[in-house]
Order: structure tokens, then C-alpha cells, then sequence
């Protein structure tokens, strides 16, 4: 079961996942990221959503109220500022062409964008963070660390790359060292200058989450060709389906259950009278049409006659 960052959401897993013993009043510390099925035995996962997390990490460093530091060192987001603002007044090719003031500036549209956020958290910032420090900047290490360790643990939760359970174990590996980062810097300072425990919370339920379930899949179904993909284990599906509802309701982007219901019902007969199968990009990148179906299914469509024939 995955689920994004909502009160709500973390209210129900924790009260799931609750057992006899626990100590009372846990507030948002993790305890674990399953529960027992009563009636078969097996368990059932719980799992952060992925893209979410990475707007939440984006978020925190860039929210000017909180004040991160890390062994020391402060981590600001007028470090990203500052660095893109070098880049735009070099001459020449710029070094962090993927940026621009939507991610430094962002708005509220643009700050429920995973790609803004994850291009600014991305390998290439965290490299020309690197080439500063090199040249004598070491106030940017912090900085540098929680961009470059955002983004490997979201790059390893996100991956396409199919694990099996022979190549599962070195990957679940590298998403604990990760994790073990982002937790280890609540043990070194004061918890106020850090992530808050419900931003660490979701971490954890991500990585165990999925490690726990695909632990229990490989358990089951051990053949040579069974696989999985982190990357597929996300709340895609359903934030593309909310799309589509939103965009039913043009600007009313608050609506009550009976608008709600007219838009559910206005894209089901759409979609059932367009006989169209469109499938989102963020996954598997490709849409098949009604034509494209009757050419698999070797039935020739209809030609429209030519006119004055």
C-alpha cells in the first residue's frame, strides 16, 4: 500500500502497524512497515511514494525558516542561489543547464512538480558544489552531502533497473547507507536544525517499505525470471487520474462529492466512447490507440471513400 505525506496517511499506518508491546505515544517514530493480514497470515507493506519525498526534501531546504546544519556546517538553499547566479554570469556554455528560475524561485505550481524538484536535488549541483569546495569553499560541504545523498536514495528508489533476488541484496544495501545518512543527523545536533521526524518517517517507511515487500516477493516466487523495479512502486496511476478529474473541473480545483461525481462520470464515458488506451509517460513512455489495436489484431479499419467517388 503507498501512500504520500498526509497527516491522515501516517495517522492510519501507525495505527495499522501498531502491536502489543509497542511503547505508547510513539508521536512519529518509526516502528515498522507492516502489518499482519488476520486472515491469511501474510504481511501487508506500507510504502512512502517516492516523488513525493524528494518535493518534501526540495521543500525543506529551500523553506527559509528553518535553519538545517549538519556536523557543524549550515545547509541553506542560498547556496544553490548563489551558485546558479555564478553560472548565469559565466561566459560560455553554462555548467547547470538544466536549471532555471523555476527551480531556484519556484512557485506553488512548481513546487508539486517531482522533475523541478529532482533536478535541482540531482548529481549535477551536487558536482559544481563539489568543484567549489575544491577551490577552497568548505562551508558548502553540508550542502553539498544533502544534495548528493537526495539524490542517490532517490535515484536508487526510483530506478527502472530490475532487481531479482540474486541482485537485490547489494541494492537493499545501498538504500539502507542511505537512509542511515538522513538518520544519523538527528544523533548529531539539535533535532530542531534537521529534518523533521515526519519527513523522516516517510524515509523510512519508503526504504522498508519496499525492501520489506520485495524481501517477501522473492521468498515466493523464486524463478529465474522474476523481477522487480523500484520505480514502478509509486503513486503515479492515481495522481494522473486526479489530473484528469482536476482538469474536468477547470478551475474549480476544490470540488465538493457531487462535482466530483459528474467528473468521474464525464471521464469514464469519455474514455469508453474515445476507445482510447492512454497510458502515462512517467512509467512505461508509449499510448496505443483504437487503430493501433485493430493493426495488432491484424483487422483492417475501415477507409473513408474519397470525395466524388
Amino acid at each position: 500500500m503507498i501512500f504520500d505525506g498526509a497527516a491522515d496517511n501516517r495517522a492510519f499506518v501507525k495505527m495499522q502497524t501498531f502491536e502489543v508491546g509497542d511503547p505508547p505515544n510513539v508521536s512519529d517514530t518509526f516502528v515498522r512497515a507492516y502489518t499482519r493480514n488476520p486472515y491469511t497470515g501474510r504481511s501487508l507493506w506500507f510504502m512512502s511514494d517516492p516523488p513525493h519525498g524528494m518535493k518534501k526534501w526540495r521543500n525543506v531546504l529551500a523553506n527559509p525558516k528553518r535553519n538545517l546544519m549538519r556536523d557543524g556546517k549550515h545547509l541553506w538553499w542560498k547556496h544553490i542561489v548563489e551558485l546558479y547566479d555564478e553560472d548565469m554570469k559565466s561566459q560560455g556554455l553554462t555548467r547547470l543547464h538544466k536549471l532555471s528560475l523555476r527551480h531556484i524561485r519556484p512557485s506553488n505550481w512548481d513546487r508539486m512538480n517531482v522533475r523541478v524538484a529532482a533536478q535541482t536535488l540531482s548529481n549535477s549541483v551536487a558536482l559544481q558544489l563539489t568543484f567549489k569546495i575544491m577551490a577552497g569553499a568548505h562551508y558548502l560541504t553540508a550542502t553539498r552531502d544533502f544534495v548528493q545523498m537526495s539524490n542517490d536514495l532517490f535515484d536508487l528508489i526510483n530506478s527502472h533497473t530490475f532487481i531479482n533476488c540474486d541482485t537485490m541484496t547489494p541494492v537493499f544495501l545501498d538504500m539502507r547507507a542511505k537512509l542511515d545518512w538522513f538518520l544519523a543527523g538527528v544523533h548529531t545536533q539539535d533535532e530542531k536544525k534537521w529534518l523533521a521526524s515526519k519527513t523522516l518517517f516517510d524515509m523510512q517507511m519508503m526504504v522498508e517499505g519496499f525492501i520489506g515487500y520485495a524481501t517477501d516477493f522473492f521468498e515466493v516466487y523464486k524463478g529465474p525470471g522474476e523481477a522487480l523495479a523500484p520505480g514502478l512502486f509509486n503513486q503515479d496511476a492515481l495522481e494522473n487520474f486526479f489530473g484528469c478529474i482536476r482538469a474536468r473541473g477547470c478551475q474549480n480545483t476544490n470540488p465538493d462529492e457531487a462535482q466530483y461525481g459528474y467528473s468521474l462520470q464525464r471521464s469514464v464515458v469519455s474514455q469508453n466512447a474515445s476507445l482510447e488506451i492512454k497510458t502515462a509517460k512517467g512509467n512505461s513512455g508509449h499510448s496505443t490507440t483504437r487503430q493501433e489495436l485493430k493493426r495488432k489484431a491484424n483487422i483492417q479499419a475501415p477507409i473513408r471513400p474519397e470525395k466524388g467517388k
